[in-house]
């Protein structure tokens, strides 16, 4: 029988969390795009800082300032727990050797995720 480390567990735990909130992130960036659809209002395609743009954009003065607002708002917090997630397991793969040594690969690393 093999046992894992408590270690193994904490980092298989930070990848399954970062996992689930990107999935959560992509269903309310799809909620916000379907709450706009009915009013004609298209936020198109992509994310980051130019999407909330574009919603808040369209939404501005309007009927759904307050419903995008919030949903913006949810979005925008997992996104930031999104990247210090990401920055933790940075961390954890550098302190790693056999992770240091397959993000020498190219297209392996940082950089690729």
């Amino acid at each position: 029988m093999v046992v894992k480390s408590v270690d193994s567990y904490l980092v298989r735990s930070l990848l399954i969390t970062r996992a689930q909130l990107v999935r959560m992130r992509v269903d309310l960036a799809n909620q916000i795009r379907g709450v706009l659809k009915p009013f004609g209002l298209i936020a198109g395609k992509g994310g980051g800082r130019p999407f909330a743009e574009r919603v808040r954009a369209l939404v501005a003065g309007g009927p759904l300032q307050e419903v995008a607002g919030a949903l913006l708002a949810a979005w925008q917090a997992i996104g930031e727990q999104i990247a210090v997630l990401g920055r933790r397991l940075v961390t954890v793969a550098r302190q790693n050797k056999a992770a240091r040594r397959l993000m020498t690969a190219p297209g392996v690393g940082e950089a690729a995720t």
